[in-house]
C-alpha cells in the first residue's frame, strides 16, 4: 500500500482555507456520486450513517447536545439564489457563490458585532464580495 501524502499548497490564490488550521479528527465518511448528480438517496444514506454513529459519541448522554457531526452537501444554489437577490444581489454565476457557516456568541450582540466585523474584513481583503448575513 502506498501511503497518500496530499501536496499542502493551496489550488488558488486569494483562498480562504488556511492549512495551519488543520487537524486531526476521529475519522470521517463520504458517500458521493462519482458523476457529480446531485441525489436525495445519497443524502438518505449519509443521514442514516451519522444517525448509526451515535454510539461512537456523536450525541451527549441528554441525547440532545451534539459534537458538531453532520452532513456535508452541495451547495443549494436555487435557495442561496433567492437569499441573495432578497438582499440586493443577482448571483449569475453558480461558481460565483461560496456559503460560509458561524456559530456566533449567543447573548452578546456586542461580541456578535465584533465577530461579523472581522469575518468581513478577512473575506473583503481576500477579495471577496460578502452579500450578507442570514439568521438560520
Amino acid at each position: 500500500m502506498i501511503p497518500y501524502h496530499p501536496d499542502f499548497t493551496p489550488n488558488t490564490t486569494g483562498s480562504l482555507h488556511e492549512w495551519s488550521n488543520e487537524s486531526d479528527n476521529c475519522g470521517m465518511g463520504a458517500i458521493a456520486l462519482l458523476n457529480g448528480e446531485r441525489n436525495y438517496q445519497a443524502l438518505d444514506h449519509a443521514i442514516t450513517s451519522v444517525c448509526n454513529m451515535t454510539h461512537r459519541g456523536a450525541v451527549d448522554a441528554d441525547m440532545k447536545t451534539g459534537d458538531g457531526a453532520g452532513v456535508l452537501t452541495q451547495i443549494p444554489y436555487p435557495i442561496f439564489r433567492k437569499a441573495a437577490s432578497s438582499m440586493g444581489h443577482e448571483i449569475k454565476d453558480e461558481t460565483d457563490l461560496a456559503v460560509g457557516v458561524f456559530f456566533l456568541p449567543q447573548g452578546n450582540d456586542e461580541t456578535q458585532t465584533e465577530v461579523k466585523c472581522a469575518a468581513e474584513s478577512i473575506v473583503a481583503r481576500r477579495g471577496i464580495t460578502l452579500v450578507g448575513w442570514r439568521q438560520v
